[in-house]
């Protein structure tokens, strides 16, 4: 995770990039990852329970401020 994110980061395209991870309750460390070493300029939001990826697309969008988003 830390490596992806360094990556998404680390891309200069010229436009404003905004980052949102939503941990959806995972159990694969990515809570305690981020939670211990919060990326800057990275927007971090946990689910308490496991609500599956609509919600956690729902969620990132949620705390976008951007108007347009596009997940898969």
């Amino acid at each position: 995770m830390a490596r992806l994110l360094q990556s998404v980061l680390a891309v200069r395209t010229g436009l404003e990039l905004e980052v949102v991870v939503v941990d959806d309750c995972s159990t694969d460390g990515t809570r305690e990852l981020l939670q211990q070493q919060p990326p800057p300029g990275v927007t971090c939001v946990f689910h308490d329970v496991n609500r599956g990826k609509g919600a956690a697309l729902r969620t990132g969008w949620f705390f976008s401020g951007t108007i347009w988003a596009t997940g898969s």
